[in-house]
Order: C-alpha cells, then structure tokens, then sequence
C-alpha cells in the first residue's frame, strides 16, 4: 500500500518550526514526509523525511511529469498497472506522485502550480511571517490585488500562530511553538530588514543607513556590549552585494570606534526566531517579522519604523497595519 505525502515547504525559521509543530499534531509518519528547503534551512528532526532544494524539487516535479505521462500511456495500454506504477515511482523518491498534500506558506511559489495535479489531494497555508497577518494582499513586485491566499477546491485549511489567517476558513492557531527553557543573554540583535535592495525600489539604502547609523545604532550599544547583525536573506543575493558591502561598512566601523564592543554575525543558518525565544536579546529592526514574534515571545524590540515610513510610498496601502503592527514596540 502507498502512503500519502505531506511536503511542508520551509524557507524560514518560522516555516520549518510551524512544520514540525503540524507533524506532531497530525501525527504523519517519517516517510511520509518531504521537506521543501529555501533559504539555508535546515530540518533534523525527521531522520528518514526526504529533503529537496526548491530548485531540484521543481526539476524532480517535471520529471516525474513526463514519467507520469509515459506510464500513463503504459496504463491504457494494459501493459502496467497502475498499484505497479505507484510502487516504482515511490520507491525511485517520486513520492508527489503517490497522492499529497501541500503545506504552502502563499500561493505565489512557482510550486503552486503542484495544486492542478491529479495527485495532489488537497493544500494547507502555514504561517511563514508577516503576510500570514496581513488582509490586503500583494504580489512580490508591490502591486496589489492577487491574493496570496486564494482557496480553491482543494484548499484544506490553515495552520498559524496568534491572529494568523484571520479571512481564512479551517483555521488552526497553534500554541507552544517552542517550549525549551529561556536563557537570556542580554545582548542587542539588529535585524537589518529586506526593506533594501539594489533596486532601492521601497526605501534608499543611504536613508536606511543613516536611520542606522543616527538612531539604532547608538541605542543598540547603550544597552549591550554584545551586538548582534542579522542580514534578512535577500541581502545575501548576489544582486545585493554592493548594498550588502555599503552595510558591513557601517557594522566595521563600530569596532573601530568602540573596541570594547563584540560584533558578530548570524549566518542564514540560524533560526532566529528561535534565538529570540530562547536568548531574549533586545530586537531593533523597522518592520519585520522578527520584530513582531520577539515581541510576542517577550524581548524588548525597538523600532524606526516612524522614521522611513514616509518613504515607503510602494507600501502605502499597509501604512496603517504596519503602524498597528510597530505600535507596541518601543519607538526609536
């Protein structure tokens, strides 16, 4: 007998912790489980779960279309059966083809095409950050109007955390994301937002440096002698090196004029939402997710958001949520 899939596809902390929390509740076997990975997480609690990068995922995904295809005609043709079929193909790791379900953090994954599959049986949305809270929906270059969360015939329901997926029908909210013990460290974390790019298509990286430099910055290191950067992982892409370089120039100075200051850095690696939880650092950003889940977890977080919202113009239908958003953070 063939087992059904789940594939969770997992691009953030966030994303791969409400992945595991899904899996215990539903109680889905190891093998049964398929992780779709992005962004340089990592997932090692299911020893015998099969893993893909994004990009060999959707390779495999058209492979196993075209050998779909090829054994179909097989099928009609009597030559195999089908509980045949399905047997060679889960036993070649073609395990979309043996009946799934999508766990997807939006709609707008090229993956989503996975939906029109004969073999996928239904989809779920799982909370991967700040989109999971948002009504007005936007697609990936600022124009509004497609949903990020559209529900079709074979939308299942929605797995989020406190006010997640308010609009969605079969709501899930899910307690206790993490239960390990504390242990504060009382450093100060500065997560630099992917609100910059080389496109500088929301704000300008020399407006974004100077909020830093005028205002985050020296509170940062009045509070700790421990400082933290985070980079949001689009400012790794290739394309943003030399707004990434502009950036680690500020963050070296600081050892320059402070010596007496530790900087160092989190790689993509790092589950930081985890980190907050578990070592409560004191979070400066603008507008990020990571600010909104440290607040939930109980760290103080600090905001400039008040400082660049006038030239955030291509956000300017989620002016107000963002203001709701920062408003119980403590303002910079």
């Amino acid at each position: 007998m063939i087992n059904t899939s789940h594939i969770f596809f997992a691009h953030s902390g966030i994303t791969a912790a409400v992945s595991e929390r899904i899996i215990e509740r539903k109680v889905i076997k190891n093998d049964q489980i398929g992780f779709v990975l992005d962004r340089g997480i990592e997932i090692s609690l299911f020893e015998n779960a099969i893993c893909f990068s994004e990009r060999s995922f959707r390779k495999q995904w058209m492979l196993s279309k075209l050998v779909s295809v090829f054994f179909r005609l097989l099928f009609a043709s009597k030559i195999i059966s089908k509980d045949r079929f399905l047997d060679w193909a889960s036993s070649r790791g073609y395990f979309m083809m043996r009946g799934f379900y999508l766990y997807l953090p939006h709609a707008l994954l090229r993956s989503f095409k996975m939906v029109q599959s004969p073999f996928c049986l239904g989809y779920y949305y799982i909370e991967e950050g700040l989109a999971s809270y948002i009504s007005i929906h936007y697609t990936s270059d600022n124009r509004f109007g497609q949903p990020l969360f559209p529900e079709t015939h074979k939308y299942c329901g929605s797995y989020g955390l406190y006010n997640a997926f308010k609009q969605s029908s079969n709501r899930v909210i899910l307690e206790h994301l993490y239960q390990d013990e504390k242990s504060p460290k009382g450093e100060s974390l500065i997560v630099v937002d992917g609100l910059i790019d080389h496109k500088e298509s929301l704000v300008s990286t020399a407006q974004y440096i100077k909020v830093l430099k005028e205002l985050i910055i020296p509170k940062a290191l009045s509070l700790s002698k421990n400082l933290i950067i985070k980079y949001h992982p689009t400012i790794l892409n290739e394309e943003n090196k030399l707004v990434k370089s502009q950036l680690d120039k500020v963050f070296q100075r600081i050892e320059v004029l402070h010596p007496e200051i530790s900087v160092s850095y989190q790689g993509k690696e790092v589950n930081l939402e985890y980190y907050c939880y578990k070592y409560m650092p004191n979070v400066f950003t603008i507008m990020s997710s990571t600010g909104h889940y440290a607040y939930e977890f109980g760290c103080p977080v600090y905001t400039a958001y008040q400082h660049l919202a006038p030239e955030l113009k291509q956000l300017s239908a989620l002016s107000d949520w963002f203001e709701q958003l920062t408003k119980p953070w403590n303002q910079l």
